[in-house]
């Protein structure tokens, strides 16, 4: 006896190959049985004719990271057929943070999500924040980053220079602990401060953490800035000129990695 049986449904099932006609059984929660299921016993029973069936969509790319806090029934994802957000992308995150980073980084990461601000930024640890989203609830699942400029902000605040090497070690430290509470990898994003202002040795040491885990790390390395920032306060953004010189494949071959997805984790089972 199954739980519900999707009947007469064109199945999309994300092989790649083209989508076919079927009956979908579901039992607990999970896919029980495919094919011609006419005759199975099953509690409820829904007409899929003329509707494709097929797998939650996964969103690579989504800085969720602090909506999912302000609205964790997530309709907007949900209603498109999204069930896995990758969160934490383009260095940006609100976690880990010290006494000292938790201000500024709450004060800066508002433009995220409309209500942000009033949320109780009670957590410093990366798995802290994991906590209160799953204390809050969440209606998809999540993979999380840990962004470069949470690490670099509890590190060194917004400084602009290179980090020290005990600053590294600093941010190295934050990063494994973050690894250990439950981030998927660490990702950077560098065209926004502080990370922009990072150099290739800081970024090596912390894709070698990151590596030592079998994490995945993303990076957004440049973009087109076809006027001066504000933030940079009338100057050449360093980073459009420093990623020039650094590469996700220079990164990548001093910690013995290629830029593509061989060696990423797998997401969802």
């Amino acid at each position: 006896m199954y739980d519900v049986v999707f009947e007469g449904c064109t199945v999309v099932d994300g092989s790649g190959g083209r989508g076919y006609a079927a009956d979908v059984a579901v039992q607990d929660g999970r896919i029980a049985a495919v094919g011609n299921l006419a005759h199975a016993e099953a509690d409820r029973r829904v007409n899929g004719t003329g509707k494709v069936l097929a797998p939650g969509f996964i969103d690579m790319h989504t800085h969720s990271d602090l909506p999912l806090l302000v609205n964790p029934r997530a309709e907007s994802k949900i209603r498109q057929g999204v069930t896995t957000e990758v969160i934490g992308n383009c260095g940006l995150g609100p976690a880990p943070l010290t006494e000292k980073s938790r201000a500024e980084m709450r004060e800066s990461s508002t433009f995220l999500a409309k209500g942000s601000e009033e949320l109780g930024w009670d957590w410093l640890r990366f798995g802290d924040y994991l906590n209160t989203m799953a204390e809050n609830g969440v209606a998809l699942n999540v993979v999380p980053l840990v962004g470069h400029t949470a690490l670099r902000m509890a590190a060194m605040g917004m400084d602009r220079r290179p980090a020290e090497p005990a600053e590294i070690a600093h941010q190295q430290q934050l990063l494994r602990e973050s690894l250990e509470d439950g981030a998927f990898g660490m990702s950077s994003g560098l065209i926004y401060p502080p990370s922009a202002y990072s150099d290739t040795e800081e970024l090596v040491s912390l894709a070698d953490t990151t590596s030592a885990t079998s994490g995945a790390r993303a990076t957004r390395c440049c973009a087109p800035l076809p006027r001066r920032s504000k933030l940079e306060s009338g100057a050449t953004s360093p980073c459009k000129l420093r990623t020039i010189r650094r590469p996700a494949s220079t990164i990548g071959a001093k910690c013995g990695k290629r830029p593509d997805t061989a060696n990423a984790p797998k997401t969802v089972t």
